[in-house]
């Protein structure tokens, strides 16, 4: 069995789709993926490549994340974008993109965050600050 340093659940809710449930995620040292349990359906998701976030970004840097092959022979891909947001802020958005066992689409999904000032922990976390992010 292989040993996780953290655990998160997130709860999914799909405006025009069947999805409702959560997922289990775990993850090693520093929060990289390594496997994912959509709670709903049972499918495991284990992580194949992991591209770690970097350090730092600034407006206009992206990137690719882990990608996802599940139980059932789906697909997940990430990857994340930082774009320009109203008051100097930025965006930082993830992006999942979701094929089947037959490579037929299943969903896209985006999940964008305001990164303005961070607290000090995020700003460690991430890189992120006010000159790194370019505003």
């Amino acid at each position: 069995m292989t040993q996780v340093d953290n655990v998160s659940t997130f709860t999914n809710t799909i405006t025009n789709g069947t999805l409702n449930g959560s997922q289990t995620r775990y993850y090693r040292a520093n929060w990289t993926p390594y496997e994912m349990v959509q709670n709903k359906t049972g499918v495991i998701y284990m992580a194949q490549d992991n591209v770690p976030l970097p350090a730092s970004a600034k407006t206009g840097d992206f990137g690719k994340m882990a990608t996802y092959i599940g139980s059932d022979g789906s697909k997940l891909t990430g990857s994340w974008n930082v774009t320009a947001a109203s008051g100097g802020n930025a965006l930082l958005t993830f992006y999942g993109h979701m094929v089947d066992s037959g490579g037929s689409f299943v969903y896209e999904e985006d999940d964008s965050f305001t990164v303005t000032e961070p607290p000090r922990e995020s700003r460690r976390l991430f890189g992120l600050s006010q000159a790194a992010i370019g505003a």
